[in-house]
């Protein structure tokens, strides 16, 4: 778990924050009370409009994809990489060990 930590760690130091977040963090958490109600109206009256929350949704994840790609591919390669590495030292490593011989107790 510290090698995947320590690269989406990494990794995550690369996207830069939203407008939207920097602006929040800046008013303070009274302002940020506030906008969440008019963020509630809003989201009935889009939902209402037809476009609906799951477009608004995959909207955002297309995005998210389309400015950081090389960065989430780099941490999907990372996560495969990792369990591969896990899989063949732990799994294939003791079944070969034991079609040799070696003892179940020294396997553990």
């Amino acid at each position: 778990a510290i090698i995947p930590g320590t690269i989406a760690t990494l990794g995550r130091r690369c996207m830069p924050e939203s407008d939207e977040f920097l602006e929040g963090r800046a008013r303070g958490p009274a302002a940020q009370a506030d906008e969440s109600e008019a963020s509630e109206s809003q989201i009935s009256e889009t939902v209402k409009s037809g476009i609906g929350a799951r477009g608004e949704a995959c909207g955002k994840m297309k995005q998210l994809i389309s400015g950081h790609w090389a960065t989430l591919l780099v941490g999907i390669g990372a996560v495969v990489a990792v369990s591969v590495l896990q899989y063949g030292g732990l799994i294939w490593c003791s079944v070969l060990l034991q079609k040799k011989g070696t003892d179940p107790p020294i396997l553990l």
